[in-house]
């Protein structure tokens, strides 16, 4: 039994056949080879001594365990015609003929693996941790489960369709009947071999089959199925051992009782016999229901309650006369039947009482009957109850722990856990609170130190930038502003402007991968080679290749830099520049309008720091009074909304378009509003830059 108080339900059982692997299609051939062998060769059935016992069935519960119903199926009734068969093929004792009839030899059968796969499945359910050992306890329960119900089908079949068939044991209840057979010496021999042969065979396929071990190996179990495997082993021998302690106490019980009631039989009969003119005709030899008594003298049996025994000498009916003791009680089978005798003598006289086993053990085999309810409903509300008090103080518990765990893991570090009851539960408890306690401080450092490493990268970012005024043109000839917007996570964007003699303006705008302070030093580094480059009398794609050159190197971080850099003539309104995988400019020409400089038209290369062999290409455009040119980063076009859409190129444009005629100034507010009431507050997390310059003159 399994309690479903906070435990998940275990997963239904998919009642689709899954494919036979190879191993299973060789152990389906050789099981039925071995049922049609040992069926048809007559050696499915073994006698030691006086125990008889079979192992036709164990191919059928073989089958059903390791491969499934069907194949069971399949094994059982080729084990219940064939034994029909046979019957009818050869020469067999009375009890044999009766298995000529199918609802005797085949429907019992056909019982078997049914009542296999339902104990099988069961206990999987229950136990099923994804072990060797939990795989042959099921398979050895479902084993037991498999010899019990054959024992029972074929007696209970018996019983109904043939009812005086078992002799003697036809005056006795049919639970009496089939307790006796249950606990009978063979049996024990049958289940033996039934759990050997599936552990074996259970340890073959752990063998051969390694990908399914790996499988097991690879997936964990909940605590509740390794303690409930361990707990229903346990249960299942102290279940065993008690019901058989119980068993001997009472067959010694029946035991003394008859060897009592044996002894005083035959010490009354002798004394009537051994008294002169005693009337031994009027003495009653009958024993109980089945028992008798009968006399001997000189050997030979003169007066019996059991006639077919008169005239009989006692060597006949009895092999081994010289190692029986007077007054003790010896087995014996004299007319065939089974049971005990007492003997004793007196004056020549031999008196023995006899009396079956069915009746001297009925009392015990009745109660037997009423002891195995008693236990299995004890030991199954033992069971549950165990596993109610291991999942209230044990599973719950750690489910408890692991919620609050799962809850941590999410990053819920205000979690508590909070389990008490038990000394261990409250320490492991008040260990994870401190230890979450502990890394919350940790944590709390970090991103200090991490707010210190963005506030220094943001100085060194901002730092780059030039001042407008620093670079204003003497006469009003142009216009130029940039601004950057930094996002929550600090990346490496940054423009430059400065002058170049005195005609001359150089116009720098980058982006660096990456972020953080890496990102800021790079592009320092950036910024100052592409800025000494152009100093030195570089065109923009010469600058471009030397710094690319120069980043190349050492570059261990694999980090790199878009950059677009032009150098304006404004003396003779030309604009020369070159494009290392920057975003294209937009460029409007006086009384047009805006439009992207597509790499269709004007060429540009790859990033700097990525090959040292790079080309770019020196390109120039006529740059006169009324043109405007609008430089950005990626973060504007990519800003995007709650509905995760991109502010895009046209967006952008066409704000542009709107806003034309305002002062650089008023057009990066314009722009900036534009993009904050698109993204409607939703957080950014790439820098915005942007850089206007417009002719005057």
């Amino acid at each position: 039994m399994i309690s479903n108080n906070s435990v998940p339900v275990p997963p239904k059982t998919n009642m689709n056949p899954k494919p036979r692997t190879r191993a299973q299609k060789v152990l389906l051939l050789i099981m039925i080879a071995i049922e049609i062998f040992l069926t048809v060769f007559g050696f499915g059935f073994f006698t030691v001594g006086r125990i008889s016992f079979t192992i036709l069935h164990i191919p059928v519960i073989i089958a059903t365990i390791m491969i499934g119903l069907p194949e069971g199926l399949l094994l059982s009734a080729l084990f219940g015609f064939s034994s029909m068969i046979t019957v009818y093929l050869r020469t067999v004792g009375p009890l044999d003929q009766l298995f000529r009839n199918p609802l005797l030899s085949v429907l019992p059968r056909l019982l078997i693996p049914i009542f296999v796969w339902v104990s099988l499945q069961t206990i999987r359910r229950a136990i099923d941790d994804n072990t060797l050992s939990s795989r042959m306890i099921s398979g050895s329960f479902a084993a037991i489960c498999g010899v019990i119900s054959h024992t029972i089908c074929v007696v209970t079949g018996i019983i109904v369709l043939y009812p005086f068939a078992l002799g003697s044991m036809s005056s006795f209840s049919a639970s009496t009947i089939i307790v006796s057979v249950i606990f009978a010496l063979n049996m024990l021999v049958e289940i033996l071999a039934a759990i050997l042969a599936a552990c074996i065979v259970i340890l073959l396929f752990e063998k051969i089959d390694g990908q399914k071990k790996q499988e097991n190996e690879r997936t964990a179990s909940p605590i509740r199925k390794t303690f409930q495997k361990w707990l229903f082993l346990f249960i299942v021998v102290t279940f065993s051992a008690t019901l058989i302690f119980l068993y001997q106490i009472l067959t010694k019980q029946d035991m003394e009782n008859a060897q009592r009631l044996l002894l005083e039989k035959s010490t009354d009969i002798i004394f009537q016999i051994s008294t002169e003119n005693a009337d031994v005709e009027g003495t009653d030899f009958s024993i109980g229901k089945e028992g008798y008594a009968f006399a001997a003298k000189d050997g030979l049996i003169y007066i019996s309650g059991l006639q077919e025994l008169a005239g009989k000498s006692l060597d006949e009916i009895f092999s081994d006369m010289d190692d029986f003791i007077p007054d003790q009680l010896f087995d014996a089978s004299p007319n065939g039947i089974s049971g005990c005798c007492v003997m004793a003598e007196k004056d020549g006289f031999q008196v023995f009482s006899f009396l079956p086993d069915t009746e001297i053990y009925a009392g015990r085999n009745g109660n037997s009957a009423l002891l195995l309810i008693c236990l299995l409903v004890l030991f199954l509300i033992l069971y549950r109850h165990v596993s109610l008090l291991v999942q209230r103080h044990v599973v719950t518990k750690v489910q408890d722990v692991n919620a609050s765990l799962s809850k941590i893991r999410g990053g819920d570090l205000d979690e508590k856990v909070a389990v008490s009851g038990n000394q261990e539960f409250e320490e492991l408890s008040l260990g994870i609170n401190m230890t979450v306690a502990a890394l919350k401080h940790t944590m709390a450092e970090i991103e200090a130190k991490n707010r210190q490493e963005m506030e220094f990268a943001k100085d060194v970012q901002y730092s780059a930038l030039p001042l407008a005024e620093s670079v204003a043109s003497e006469n009003g000839e142009y216009e130029i502003l940039g601004d950057m917007k930094t996002a929550r996570e600090v990346g490496g964007d940054f423009f430059d402007y400065f002058r170049i003699g005195k005609d001359k303006l150089g116009v720098v705008i980058a982006d660096v991968s990456g972020k953080g302070v890496p990102a800021a030093l790079f592009m320092m580094t950036a910024k100052t080679l592409i800025k000494n480059f152009v100093l030195s009398g570089m065109n923009p794609a010469e600058a471009l290749r030397s710094a690319n050159i120069q980043l190349c190197e050492n570059n261990e971080k694999d980090m790199f830099v878009t950059v677009w850099l032009g150098i304006l003539d404004y003396a003779n309104g030309i604009l020369e520049f070159a494009n290392a995988a920057h975003n294209p400019p937009v460029l409007k020409k006086a009384e047009q309008p805006f439009a992207y400089m597509d790499f269709k038209t004007y060429k540009r290369g790859f990033v700097l720091g990525g090959l040292e062999e790079t080309k770019f290409w020196n390109q120039s455009i006529p740059f006169t009074a009324g043109d405007m040119l609008f430089l950005y980063t990626d973060g504007i076009t990519e800003a995007i909304n709650p509905e995760e859409e991109l502010y895009g190129e046209e967006r952008l444009k066409q704000c542009l378009e709107a806003n034309f005629s305002l002062s650089p100034e008023e057009l990066i507010r314009a722009i900036h509003s534009d993009i904050d009431a698109f993204v409607s507050g939703e957080e950014q997390f790439d820098d915005m830059t942007m850089v206007v310059l417009k002719m005057n003159k």
